[in-house]
């Protein structure tokens, strides 16, 4: 299943998947008209979650692939949220915030931050959008590590080398075929 979107704004798109436990469904967010992958899942079963960053007027497209099992229905549901930048000198932050009882996973749920979907028992990872989600999260007593101090600089540079990546494997490429054209 593909399915296309455009970006209303820049932020995030996030692209959740849920189908029968008894098959395995794999989900890519990709730029439309190129490989380049913006976020994918590969969970086992068919619960995926991915979420990534995205421009506006940016063309997406969704693929969902089968990987194992014969269900016939999935639900893929794809939103899009406005990146919450409060103001231009704060930035994104992601943190793994230390959960390893019921009541820390709860304290931390009742925060109201950006948390992932793939808490575990002894931790789970958050979004902070600036200073008011940091003092919030500081405040809650929770012990917390950051891992990620700036998302949006560390996603540029990713997307730097992949196309210096992308730019020298096409130049060995040329390379290659000359010489094999030569000798």
């Amino acid at each position: 299943m593909r399915r296309t979107f455009t970006a209303p704004s820049e932020g995030f798109v996030q692209a959740r998947l849920r189908g029968a436990r008894s098959t395995d469904l794999d989900l890519g967010i990709f730029k439309a008209g190129s490989r380049q992958l913006v976020a994918g899942s590969a969970n086992l079963a068919s619960r995926e979650d991915a979420t990534g960053f995205v421009a506006k007027g940016q063309k997406l497209r969704v693929q969902v692939c089968r990987r194992s099992g014969d269900a016939r229905r999935a639900t893929l549901k794809v939103r899009f949220w406005k990146a919450k930048f409060v103001r231009d000198a704060e930035r994104v932050e992601l943190v793994r915030v230390r959960t390893r009882t019921p009541a820390e996973q709860g304290r931390l749920a009742s925060l109201g931050l950006d948390t992932t979907d793939h808490a575990t028992d002894t931790f789970w990872d958050a979004l902070l959008y600036g200073s008011d989600d940091e003092d919030r999260l500081r405040r809650s007593g929770l012990s917390y590590t950051t891992l990620i101090a700036d998302v949006a600089k560390r996603d540029r540079a990713n997307r730097r080398a992949e196309r210096r990546a992308a730019r020298s494997a096409s130049q060995r490429a040329r390379r290659y075929l000359f010489f094999s054209r030569v000798v």
